[in-house]
């Protein structure tokens, strides 16, 4: 038995690159930016305490 493999079609999709999750709504990356700018936030107070810190050190 001989079977010939033909090529199938390629559905046409978006030119946009989507991962297999899909991606995140208006509202997952609203709430993305806000935890990006709180964690920052949070870190240029621990600079800022550690710069004190060391200041107090040297003197």
């Amino acid at each position: 038995m001989s079977q010939s493999i033909s090529p199938q079609p390629i559905a046409q999709t978006d030119a946009r690159p989507v991962n297999k999750f899909g991606t995140p709504g208006p509202a997952a990356r609203a709430r993305f930016i806000e935890l990006g700018v709180a964690a920052l936030e949070r870190l240029a107070i621990r600079d800022a305490e550690a710069a004190e810190q060391s200041q107090e050190r040297a003197a």
